[in-house]
């Protein structure tokens, strides 16, 4: 089984319109053909305890080797997950302990403005699950210190997050997770040393269920040429002039066990709009002020 889904009517909340349910659909065929399942609320109202002016909106799903279905999502201020052992009839919401996120306020006038400022409002690859069943969640906590956690229970029963960003990091700002195997995963992610320039970062351990794991970190770009050098452009501001959006950032196993990651780097550095102070022709590139990064973690 693989699935897709959408925040419906809208993801990102424009005025009085907010995120109402996520769609969802499944596909039996490797992708020939799509049925819709049950789709997950995304009313703050059907949260417990949840602030009505919070945002919820949800992340990557994936599919364990038992068909269990996970789908993450910001269940407000808290790292959430809709689980399903029927193939998405039926859903079961679970959080993540003690995985708080960066509160949000949608009821703001400034919504545009605060997602500009804390681009850890949006979950991305938050979600993977291992050839046991092991279910690992990365996100960054309401300080913007990446951490992981892994359920062996489907979701029932989380280990205490840890900080897996590399020690000299102040802030992280997006994340993505792999697994090639149980227990070795692969993370990447945007970290900044100083809380302005920002480089990519790929990191892999192959003890992650230990009691004390260890994890090697490399940064994939020149750290005298950060992917971003003044401070992590989500991309949001540069929509209104007709630029695109910097909201995933990726990381895989390749079958040989190598690990590759996707990120971006900022063409147009500490400008507000897609015209000035860039490194590149805007208009040759579809206006867009990124330009695709890919680094690959060699196993020899």
């Amino acid at each position: 089984m693989v699935d897709l889904s959408a925040p419906s009517p809208t993801s990102t909340p424009v005025g009085a319109l907010l995120p109402d349910h996520q769609s969802l659909y499944k596909s039996l065929d490797g992708g020939a053909t799509w049925q819709p399942i049950a789709p997950i609320s995304l009313k703050p109202s059907d949260v417990p305890g949840c602030d009505p002016k919070e945002w919820v909106i949800a992340g990557n799903g994936v599919v364990a080797p038992d068909g269990t279905v996970y789908q993450s999502f910001r269940r407000c201020a808290h790292l959430g997950l809709a689980v399903s052992r029927d193939e998405g009839q039926t859903w079961t919401m679970r959080e993540v302990t003690g995985a708080s996120l960066p509160p949000a306020d949608v009821s703001s006038i400034g919504m545009l403005a605060q997602i500009i400022q804390n681009p850890n409002w949006l979950l991305t690859e938050a979600l993977a699950v291992d050839d046991d069943g092991t279910v690992y969640a990365l996100f960054p906590d309401a300080n913007s210190t990446l951490r992981l956690s892994y359920s062996k229970d489907r979701a029932v029963t989380w280990s205490t997050p840890l900080v897996v960003q590399a020690p000299d990091v102040q802030k992280s700002v997006y994340g993505s997770i792999a697994v090639g195997a149980p227990g070795k995963i692969a993370i990447s992610y945007h970290g900044s040393k100083d809380g302005t320039a920002f480089d990519g970062y790929v990191a892999e351990s192959s003890n992650a269920l230990d009691e004390a794991p260890r994890f090697l970190s490399h940064i994939v770009n020149d750290p005298a040429d950060p992917l971003f050098a003044s401070d992590f452009d989500s991309g949001y501001a540069g929509t209104c002039t007709g630029g695109d959006l910097n909201e995933i950032i990726m990381v895989k196993y390749a079958p040989d066990g190598d690990v590759w990651a996707s990120f971006v780097k900022d063409m147009c550095p500490g400008v507000g709009t897609a015209t000035d102070n860039c490194t590149w022709d805007v208009a040759a590139h579809a206006k867009s002020v990124y330009q695709g990064v890919v680094a690959r973690l060699v196993h020899r």
